[in-house]
């Protein structure tokens, strides 16, 4: 079955808001400090366009989910909205209190940090080769948000700068571009998402259980809870991603093997920031409303 242009556009409208608003929720909040909050709008617009995701998969059997993901029409988006309305201060205090200052452990949110060779040439390979596709969409590093090109967040809005520059190439009928940024998001979903980004959120949401006990009641309590269903959002993010794409389950153990210290004087290593196409991507998301 052929789906209309202006059908196809929403689709990809839909999926891209979603991406942003994960990408948002994984940020440290200490980068979003000054940011408004998103308003009631925004937040419904966020979960009704993830239930419409997840019916158009509502056929996907559990047999076709990889280690880690989840059904996508099974999950409810309401914590990653009840995250996102949260007041900074609040979610900077369970940031901290998962991540702490340092690289976490038990669950860095750096895809090298999970590579089966603790090899520093390796890892730096894998950042070189982030750090690539990033450079071809036109996505510069940022001193104003710093971090490491493999930071899971910095990934998830780069998936949806993909999914924006896709929809914009349909709307002005270029089917070039448009197969160019379809290829690059198979290939980076393939490569640097649906084999760690599972496993990250579920080694988050073991922390957390590990947390909670320290936390009898009150706000930090009631955030760390929401933090933990958020993650189940996460899985189901990546297994609509990945089916949408077709790509392959990854069904391959991993753990967390966390360096010592972490590179970051080259380039490829440098933080990534908001890209040149952030007007488009935000006429992306007022399309989709």
């Amino acid at each position: 079955m052929t789906i209309a242009t202006d059908d196809r556009c929403l689709i990809l409208a839909a999926r891209q808001v979603v991406a942003a608003a994960l990408s948002r929720a994984m940020l440290d909040p200490r980068f979003g400090a000054g940011v408004p909050s998103p308003d009631d709008e925004e937040l419904r617009m966020i979960a009704e366009l993830w239930r419409a995701w997840g019916d158009d998969l509502c056929d996907c059997p559990p047999a076709s989910l990889g280690l880690g993901e989840l059904l996508p029409q099974a999950v409810d988006p309401q914590p990653l909205c009840d995250w996102l309305a949260l007041p900074n201060q609040r979610r900077q205090q369970a940031h901290l209190a998962v991540f702490g200052l340092t690289v976490c452990k038990q669950c860095p949110p750096y895809e090298t940090e999970y590579c089966h060779w603790n090899d520093p040439t390796y890892r730096s390979h894998q950042l070189a080769d982030i750090a690539g596709f990033y450079r071809a969409f036109g996505v510069e590093p940022s001193r104003h948000r710093p971090d490491r090109h493999d930071h899971i967040a910095l990934e998830l809005e780069f998936i949806s700068l993909l999914l924006c520059k896709q929809r914009l190439a349909i709307e002005s009928n270029q089917p070039d571009h448009e197969a160019t940024c379809e290829t690059a998001m198979t290939a980076f979903v393939h490569d640097h998402v649906t084999w760690w980004m599972p496993t990250f959120a579920k080694c988050m949401q073991n922390h957390i259980e590990q947390l909670l006990p320290q936390c009898p009641s009150g706000d930090l309590r009631t955030d760390l809870t929401t933090l933990h269903s958020l993650c189940d959002l996460l899985r189901a993010f990546v297994a609509a991603v990945r089916l949408s794409l077709h790509v392959e389950p990854c069904r391959r153990i991993i753990s967390p093997q966390v360096t010592p210290t972490q590179p970051a004087d080259s380039e490829d290593e440098a933080a990534c920031g908001a890209c040149d196409a952030a007007g488009d991507c935000n006429a992306a998301q007022s399309a989709s409303r």
